[in-house]
């Protein structure tokens, strides 16, 4: 699934804030203490989902500062990759964010729930952008 957003924030506050969870992500691990140096292609961490015994998997499968970043993170039975590309348009930021899922397969169930559940899962993705933004946002607000 793809989207194309327009933000109000600048690249690299967008990047800064998805390298942030990244390593909010990797750190959680016991005795990890990764910093953004790590953040490049082929980092990779593993970690245990709450409450439970399932290790995931996440590896960085490309990062361009202010360009791109490509996360995958698998599990025993799905995974799942987010692909945020950037670029300076006159309005703003313009955001590509595509994101795959292994379990989302077009195969299964009647074709008007596979159309409610695109829409459905290209909203979430369009709503998990703003989000981004408005928390970028807040973070310049505080710091002032």
């Amino acid at each position: 699934m793809k989207i194309i957003r327009t933000l109000s924030i600048s690249s690299d506050a967008f990047y800064d804030y998805l390298v942030n969870q990244l390593l909010s992500e990797a750190n959680a691990v016991p005795e990890m203490n990764y910093n953004r140096n790590h953040i490049k292609k082929g980092f990779k961490f593993h970690r245990n989902m709450q409450h439970t015994s399932i290790v995931s998997t996440t590896e960085v499968l490309d990062y361009q500062p202010g360009k791109q970043l490509v996360v995958k993170t698998t599990h025993h039975t799905d995974s799942i990759e987010f692909n945020y590309e950037t670029r300076q348009s006159p309005k703003g930021l313009e955001v590509t964010f595509k994101q795959e899922m292994s379990a989302f397969d077009k195969k299964k169930g009647l074709r008007f729930f596979r159309g409610f559940s695109s829409a459905i899962y290209l909203s979430r993705m369009s709503n998990s952008l703003y989000a981004i933004q408005e928390q970028v946002l807040k973070e310049m607000e505080r710091q002032k």
